[in-house]
């Protein structure tokens, strides 16, 4: 498959969003160990009335998760620009993997396949997220990381461990 370049860094984006992401308070404190943790959550979440602080609704994180695993194993290949690869991401690498990711990030137009769908289900998300989350456990995805390249096994599950904390916190349960 031929490689992609982000044509114009980082800060090219899909959609503008509504909520600063990275501004957003009172969103869970969560810490996944394995991904059995993280479908429990979406489980629990998705069987209780709950508000989302950010831009997307429960069935839409869930989808974007599942998305961005299935991409390490069939999406395209693309890569960070040359400055994003060899200056950013070695500093920022492991902060990710061991203490989580911030919020506020867009994604660039050229990593539109990572989006959710406008109006997804949330039943059929969940159950992509469990097919891709199996895989992933019992195999390393082909891909590299557009920024970080390759990942060892480990630094892929924990890569999407941190990234499920970050997108399931912000979904919050009503308070019953």
């Amino acid at each position: 498959m031929p490689e992609k370049q982000w044509g114009n860094g980082m800060s090219s984006s899909t959609t503008t969003p509504a909520i600063k992401t990275g501004a957003v308070k009172g969103r869970r404190k969560l810490r996944f160990g394995s991904f059995d943790d993280v479908i429990k959550d979406v489980e629990q979440i998705a069987s209780v009335s709950c508000r989302t602080l950010g831009n997307w609704s429960v069935a839409q994180n869930i989808d974007h998760l599942g998305k961005s695993i299935q991409a390490g194993f069939e999406g395209p290949v693309i890569k960070a620009p040359w400055f994003v690869r060899w200056l950013i991401a070695p500093v920022i690498k492991r902060r990710f993997l061991t203490k989580g990711m911030p919020a506020g990030f867009s994604l660039p137009k050229e990593m539109a396949h990572f989006m959710p769908g406008n109006d997804p289900a949330t039943g059929p998300a969940i159950e992509t997220l469990r097919t891709w989350t199996q895989r992933l456990q019992s195999e390393r995805p082909k891909n590299g990381h557009p920024a970080f390249g390759n990942l060892s096994h480990e630094e892929w599950i924990q890569l999407h461990l941190r990234h499920a904390e970050l997108h399931l916190s912000f979904i919050v349960p009503d308070p019953s």
